[in-house]
Order: structure tokens, then sequence, then C-alpha cells
């Protein structure tokens, strides 16, 4: 895995891995154009997409169908320096007409104790809560704590 990131003007920078761009900027209040989320923020989506990768994975290997899903994440940053965060908190809104409670918390459990390393590599530093809601009820809430499986 590599990453190349080159400065563009300002606070702007873009990045490339495997050919793909991504932009990096910051607030017009921390001196950049804001045309870009922050490298903060970027790290919030990985945390974010790492674990709904998980959770549409697991979710078709439990034969569980979802009409939709999406997540949502929020942090609380240190008054630092270096700033990181404080906390973070995530959530999970899955839709479909037969999702069983058990096997739901089952398969978000298993992103925030076992798959997803980015939540994973950002616990070390920060903890990690998280619910879920099915069909607009919320039906579970945890933190997230990972234990590490050693593969042959």
């Amino acid at each position: 895995m590599d990453s190349k990131v080159t400065w563009v003007q300002g606070m702007k920078f873009d990045a490339v891995n495997r050919g793909h761009h991504s932009e990096f900027d910051v607030s017009l209040e921390q001196g950049g154009s804001d045309s870009a989320p922050t490298p903060k923020e970027v790290l919030l989506n990985a945390m974010c997409a790492c674990s709904a990768m998980d959770v549409v994975t697991i979710a078709k290997k439990m034969r569980l169908e979802l009409s939709s899903f999406h997540m949502e994440a929020f942090a609380d940053k240190t008054r630092t320096i270096p700033s990181y965060f404080a906390s973070v908190h995530m959530k999970y809104f899955l839709e479909g007409s037969e999702l069983e409670k058990e096997k739901v918390i089952k398969l978000v459990a298993l992103s925030m104790t076992k798959y997803c390393g980015v939540s994973y590599m950002v616990s070390k530093a920060s903890p990690i809560t998280y619910d879920i809601t099915v069909n607009g009820k919320l039906i579970h809430e945890d933190t997230a704590v990972f234990s590490l499986e050693v593969l042959p």
C-alpha cells in the first residue's frame, strides 16, 4: 500500500492511491479554501466506509436482505496539539423487511470487534461507541472492543 500527496496551492493537496485521486483542504478559518474534506474528516469517512463494507458483506453471508443502509459518525476532537479524536460515535441505519434483531446486532458487532481495521487503528487512541437503528427503531448501543486474531 502506498500514497503520494502533492501540494496544489494554499492548504489544498492531491493524494493518489493506485491511480485514484483524493483531495484534502481545510476551512477558510484555518487558511484553506474549504474545497475538500480535512484529513480527519477523511479518516472519519474511512471508518464508516470500512465498517459499511463489513456490514454489507456479512449481511449477504447471513442472507439478510437490506433495502437500504447508511452510516453517520461523529467525532469530538481534543483541544491539544496535536488534536485527535477524543471519542467517536458511529450510527448504523439499516432498512429491510425481514431483519432479525439478533443477526443485525451480530453483524455490526463483528465489524466493531473483529473486522474493521480502520476503526481498530482509531480505537487505539480514541474510544468508539456505536448504535444500531433498524427500520427507524433504535435496537442496540455498544462500545467497540477489538481483539486481534493471528492468521496462520
